[in-house]
């Protein structure tokens, strides 16, 4: 999911600086099996690695304007790092433009 940063560790004032990374999530849901699944992975794997996670629940696939909501929040929050499940990928493509752009 993510790398480390490079350098060979060594730092002006020979502190060593944690980076936190942080990723948002957007689904259209996370009920049922899959979803659920799909969350719990991506929380538990981002644990492992000291990253912190926002998922956001759209509520449905029929909540296209939620999910459209959601990217824009990540991106003003300036998230490392965006996984998305999109309801309709013609309609939140737009947002991600915005996020790679």
């Amino acid at each position: 999911m993510l790398a480390g940063c490079g350098g060979n560790g060594d730092t002006a004032g020979g502190d060593e600086e944690e980076v936190k990374y942080t990723i948002g999530v957007s689904l259209p849901t996370v009920k049922g099996p899959f979803f659920t699944a799909l969350t719990y992975g991506i929380m538990s794997r981002a644990e492992e690695l000291g990253v912190d996670t926002v998922v956001l629940d759209a509520g449905g696939y029929e909540y296209i304007d939620n999910q459209i909501s959601h990217m824009e929040d990540l991106i003003t929050r300036k998230v490392d790092g965006i996984l998305l499940d999109p309801a309709d990928d013609k309609a939140v493509a737009p947002m991600v433009d915005e996020a790679v752009g």
